[in-house]
């Protein structure tokens, strides 16, 4: 068994089991066979989906304690994203109940006049889920509910930080309604299981959400299957000379310090005109000195811990790295009952790419130092005949997610380009939906 334990208190807060590539086999293999059957029609899993987001709501304080258990994510924004999970089950059962084809304009052609032509949606086939721990609720109901919706039955792997959450929201489907063989879970410490999902001859389609190198990796381990993949962010914040510095500053403050900063949308560098550098500084450093770091069960915390011992060492070398590089830390930058207070890391030196641009179109184009990278596919297929059978993959098995956040928040800014100062944040990574009506994030 493996335990999961609290990233704030390092208590255990539950035990799964330890699957490998045999328990792998079979979750397919009872996949495809719930597929195989055809009995779960259109309006029987939009029922089931509503029904979910029902129980999500009546059990919502239950299963947001259980997300701030495991995930360390304070108990106020635990609550905020079990309503959102309840929001994607309600769009994913509207989209199940309207899924529809289409009529082919056959007369279009000479050859195709009094013909008539049908273009219908059947479901692509088994769907492998794999999930980030930063939202162990909302991004498996990303992953899953319009995979129920279009009729494929799922295997999901969630993080092995946080896989509770998930195996509670299928408890709950199953509740509501859901043949239990029609969503699987399984659980390892690492790529055990996941590895061998995404190489299984079964799923036709994989998606994943979590790093560039493992998203990638796992697109090249499966050739033939069409992948999903939601990776990391690049969040950079332009403040110009005539904005309001006080809205700015506490949008920043939010969009910069949610989750602990473990998130893809995080903020993760402030470019700020010159001329209000030392005034956006100061209202940010006021602003994340205020934040209460600490118990994340505490109504009054507003920052947690990050998900695990090796990731506060990380960030806080990277802290240590700017501070050594001459940048000044004018917040933050330390440890606290476990937890990194809020930090904003003030000029770090410049990278290479982030060198002094000669036109206005240029310093906006260097702003974009990182890569954003999404390949949608719709869990349906499109097709005027039979369903085709799925095909295997035959590249070498990827690794799962590990546990990589930044959860700092530095805003820093560097030599100006364009007549502006440059002042950046770091937050971090992961996100996806698989759907073909996407829900909002």
């Amino acid at each position: 068994m493996i335990q999961i334990r609290s990233p704030y208190s390092g208590e255990i807060v539950g035990e799964v089991p330890s699957h490998g590539p045999s328990d792998a086999d079979d979750a397919c293999k009872a996949a495809a066979a719930a597929l195989g059957r055809e009995d779960f029609p259109q309006h029987a899993r939009a029922l089931v989906l509503d029904r979910t987001a029902v129980l999500l709501g009546e059990r919502a304080e239950e299963l947001a304690r259980l997300i701030t258990a495991e995930t360390g994510k304070v108990i106020k924004d635990a609550r905020v994203e079990v309503a959102r999970a309840a929001e994607t089950l309600r769009f994913a059962a509207a989209e199940a109940r309207t899924l529809a084809g289409d009529l082919v304009p056959m007369a279009a052609h000479p050859g195709g006049v009094g013909k008539l032509g049908l273009a219908l949606r059947l479901p692509i086939g088994v769907v492998a889920a794999i999930t980030p721990f930063n939202f162990p609720l909302n991004t498996v109901a990303h992953k899953v509910a319009p995979a129920v919706a279009a009729g494929c039955p799922v295997v999901l792997k969630p993080a092995p930080q946080t896989p509770l959450t998930a195996l509670r929201l299928v408890a709950l489907m199953v509740e509501a309604g859901l043949p239990e063989d029609w969503v699987t879970v399984l659980t390892d410490t690492g790529s055990e299981a996941g590895a061998a999902l995404v190489t299984h001859p079964v799923p036709a389609m994989v998606a994943f959400t979590g790093s560039p190198a493992v998203g990638w990796s796992i697109a090249a381990a499966a050739p033939r299957k069409k992948v999903a993949l939601e990776l990391g962010s690049n969040a950079p914040v332009i403040v110009e000379p005539d904005a309001p510095l006080a809205a700015c500053a506490a949008r920043i403050t939010k969009a910069a310090y949610s989750t602990a900063g473990q998130a893809c949308i995080s903020v993760q560098r402030v470019l700020v005109h010159r001329r209000v550098h030392a005034d956006l500084r100061d209202l940010l450093a006021a602003a994340a000195d205020r934040l209460v770091v600490g118990d994340p069960m505490d109504e009054r915390t507003d920052v947690g811990p990050l998900i695990n011992p090796a990731a506060t060492e990380r960030v806080l070398s990277w802290v240590d790295e700017a501070r050594s590089g001459g940048a000044g830390i004018a917040a933050g930058g330390r440890l606290v009952d476990g937890c990194i207070r809020p930090t904003v890391v003030d000029q770090p030196a410049p990278a290479p790419s982030c060198a002094p641009a000669r036109s206005s179109d240029r310093c906006s184009r260097l702003s974009r130092t990182t890569r954003s990278t999404r390949r949608s596919r719709s869990p349906t297929r499109r097709r005027t005949g039979s369903r085709p059978a799925s095909s295997p993959g035959t590249s070498t098995p990827p690794c799962v997610p590990s546990a990589s956040s930044t959860s700092v928040a530095y805003l820093s800014t560097t030599s100006p380009p364009c007549g502006s100062t440059s002042s950046r944040t770091a937050g971090s990574a992961t996100r996806e939906t698989p759907a073909k009506a996407r829900p909002p994030p």
